[in-house]
């Protein structure tokens, strides 16, 4: 009994830290997503997919900004936003993780989506995976959800804290 209620004591289930939810100007209906080419990005486009959007993912992104000499760190900049704009991307969402080392478990994501047409940041937050026990253990590994599901329930999140609609 007590031994139990030391282990669910020390442990936390996922959750997402909300820092800015705004609903877009215009639906969006291309998303490029950039960051880092991982599983989760992979997944993350995925779901965003799944939900109707189009996605540019990691590698098209990449090839799309090749091709207009544009850089990751550039894409704050108006004439960029303004550039990608102009081939109909209508957003550029930023993806960050961390984790996903020894545990092949992601401890959070970073999110933040930025509306090429106008410039403002429409969303960002921060998703972080459940808990529990020495990293690695038993009751980390069945408090944190996988990397597929992680992406499924972080794209609901951005769905819902956004509002977006097609």
């Amino acid at each position: 009994g007590l031994t139990l209620l030391s282990v669910l004591a020390g442990c936390g289930g996922a959750r997402t830290v909300v820092g800015r939810a705004v609903a877009p100007k215009a639906p969006l209906r291309l998303i490029a997503v950039v960051g880092p080419m991982s599983e989760f990005s992979q997944k993350f486009g995925e779901e965003l997919s799944n939900r109707g959007y189009g996605v540019l993912d990691v590698n098209r992104t990449k090839t799309v900004l090749t091709k207009l000499n544009l850089e990751n760190s550039e894409l704050t900049d108006e004439s960029a936003l303004a550039e990608l704009n102009n081939r109909r991307i209508d957003a550029i969402l930023k993806v960050a993780t961390t984790g996903a080392g020894h545990t092949e478990l992601l401890d959070m994501v970073r999110i933040a989506v930025t509306e090429t047409a106008t410039g403002e940041l429409l969303s960002s937050f921060e998703w972080k995976n459940g808990w529990g026990g020495m990293p690695g253990s038993l009751a980390d590994k069945s408090s944190r959800l996988s990397i597929p599901n992680a992406a499924r329930t972080v794209a609901d999140d951005l769905k819902t804290r956004m509002a977006i609609y097609l």
